[in-house]
């Protein structure tokens, strides 16, 4: 939902409902966040001074904002977002960012196909071709301004978001990032954030008395934080709870961390190992069994905890990923054991038989099992692993959401595993199922992609170019049932714009996906490579394997038929025996299937 207090890109993506629902669920989540952001926000005029100076000082290109984790980077990019309209991106927050960065892009400049195309999650070039195309739409010596925050670590994910390769002209991407850390691209300018000073100091104290304390303890709490906003926010808390003591606050935000970690007894470390792990907000029911512990137990824990934590409903979560950081290094085993423990419970609650995991009471199991597998040791990876690339797990995930996208994610956690880990022959498997499943999970709603076609049209864009603009989303869906009726429903809308030429065809590809079998180029290719194994048989003088490729290539006279006509002149010359049976056989299928030899 968006108030009348929300962002502008977000605003503009609300007055076009069937953009706004394609990324509604990447959407909701940085909304959150950029709302708890700003509530607490502490104006820095010096700091946005200096960013906006370099923003028009660049031609365009990336711009790097450099700050410790706690620093304030987040909540700057979240203030910024809040009130200028400029499109952004916050990866700790979803998955699906890109999409919705795409789909800002579109709403905030009046793209008139005001769609996400199918690829754009996985496809840098969409979002390079994105920004060229909104850039030229911009009046005047106004900068294109993307704000993006830290880019996730590349371990942490099953594949690392796309980066655009270049930045096109006029456009500006405002990347928040650690001193030092190596970036995707070369930025056109740094800005660093202060780390000490005397307006950093006020600045800290006014952001301590927001979190309600009195103006001697929010000095002498600043005193020690060493310029970290977060190092603010947990020792109020922990103070609150009794943890710290004033008179020995500990120095930086590591060492808060420390003192808290040091105050945790076993179970207390194993549960804060499991949120560490977590991939999306945990529920009461799912924590207590999973640390080992009451329910009771488990509240008496996060309400010592509460500075530390995030609740979002009836779940919760670590509030900073610099928190789970640090009890991944305390860990010693980078939070494999943590994973484990929630393989172990769905297992244990599947019977063994992880694709019977119930969606209603295991929701989070069925979501985040293969992550945890790929996140887990070596012995559940080499055991579990495969399961959720088997047909049966995908089948569930199917059922479960109606899509394919979660059994696309799933296959690309164990693609990555099999490529760490190996054999071979799981590592050929894995990627083949990956990349069928990425391909079939790319969608489009139906309703949308004709209501943005006809919008466009109605607007009186030019026909060819919006039509090939409809015809590229198309290609990149899978063929089938679903990509057929999108034809139709097209063709419909080109008939009755009196687009004559273009209904046919798309009418006549409608028929033709309509047909059950496999698809005509899967046909074709597979036939290609056919005849490229039956001429290296003949090239390595092996006829008979030759022959044995050669009667299955169905059809001679199609793509690749001038090769395979090549191929069995050689075989004449070289087993004519076995090239006589080979035409008979294929004079038989011919006359069975109708058709002249």
């Amino acid at each position: 939902m968006v108030s009348n207090n929300s962002p502008p890109a977000l605003a503009a993506l609300a007055a076009l409902p069937q953009l706004q629902s394609q990324v509604a669920s990447a959407i909701t989540p940085q909304a959150r966040r950029i709302a708890e952001r700003v509530a607490h926000f502490v104006a820095r005029p010096a700091l946005v001074k200096a960013l906006d100076e370099q923003i028009s000082a660049v031609s365009g290109g990336l711009i790097a904002l450099e700050g410790w984790p706690g620093s304030g980077t987040t909540t700057l990019l979240c203030q910024l977002a809040a009130t200028r309209p400029y499109a952004f991106w916050l990866p700790d927050d979803t998955d699906a960012g890109l999409e919705a960065l795409c789909a800002q892009l579109l709403a905030l400049h009046d793209i008139p196909m005001a769609l996400v195309p199918p690829v754009a999650h996985r496809d840098a070039t969409t979002l390079e071709r994105l920004l060229a195309e909104a850039a030229a739409r911009r009046t005047g010596a106004d900068r294109l301004v993307v704000l993006i925050d830290r880019l996730p670590d590349a371990q942490a994910v099953a594949t690392p978001p796309p980066f655009p390769a270049s930045i096109p002209p006029g456009v500006v991407v405002v990347l928040a990032c650690s001193p030092g850390e190596r970036l995707p691209l070369e930025p056109a300018a740094r800005i660093s954030l202060p780390s000490k000073g005397a307006t950093l100091a006020r600045q800290l104290v006014r952001a301590a008395i927001q979190l309600g304390c009195a103006p001697d303890l929010a000095a002498g709490i600043v005193a020690h934080s060493a310029g970290s906003f977060l190092y603010l926010r947990l020792t109020a808390g922990l103070l609150a709870t009794g943890l710290l003591q004033l008179d020995a606050l500990p120095n930086g935000l590591e060492a808060v961390h420390q003192l808290w970690w040091n105050s945790l007894d076993a179970a207390g470390r194993r549960l804060a190992g499991l949120l560490a792990a977590a991939g999306e907000p945990l529920s009461p029911a799912l924590a207590a069994p999973l640390a080992g512990i009451s329910a009771k137990a488990l509240r008496q824990q996060l309400q010592h905890w509460y500075p530390l934590l995030e609740v979002v409903g009836q779940t919760f979560a670590l509030y900073h990923t610099s928190t789970g950081d640090f009890i991944s290094r305390q860990s010693g085993d980078a939070l494999a054991g943590a994973h484990t423990r929630y393989v172990a419970l769905a297992r244990e609650r599947s019977g063994g038989q992880l694709e019977r995991l119930n969606i209603e009471s295991d929701g989070y199991l069925v979501r985040q099992l293969a992550r945890h597998v790929a996140l887990s040791d070596l012995p559940t990876r080499t055991a579990i692993g495969p399961a959720t690339a088997s047909r049966a797990w995908i089948r569930a995930r199917e059922r479960y959401t109606g899509d394919l996208i979660g059994a696309a994610s799933d296959a690309a956690w164990e693609l990555r595993t099999a490529a760490r880990d190996g054999p071979t022959l799981r590592l050929v498997r894995a990627a083949t199922i990956a990349g069928s499943m990425a391909l079939l999970a790319r969608s489009l709603p139906l309703d949308a992609l004709v209501a943005a076609f006809s919008a466009a049209l109605g607007r009186g864009t030019a026909r060819e170019a919006t039509l090939k603009q409809v015809r590229e989303m198309l290609d990149q869906l899978p063929d089938g049932r679903d990509k057929a009726l999108a034809l139709r429903r097209l063709g419909e809308v080109c008939y009755a714009q009196r687009m004559r030429i273009p209904a046919m065809r798309m009418l006549s590809e409608a028929l033709d996906l309509e047909v059950q079998g496999l698809p005509r180029t899967w046909r074709e290719e597979c036939e290609e490579v056919l005849v490229a194994f039956a001429r290296a048989a003949v090239t390595i003088n092996a006829p008979d394997t030759a022959l044995g490729i050669t009667a299955r290539i169905a059809h001679a006279e199609e793509p690749g038929g001038t090769a395979a006509r090549t191929i069995l002149l050689a075989l004449a010359v070289l087993a004519p025996a076995g090239f006589l049976a080979l035409l008979l056989m294929q004079r038989s299928q011919a006359s069975r299937t109708g058709r002249t030899a």
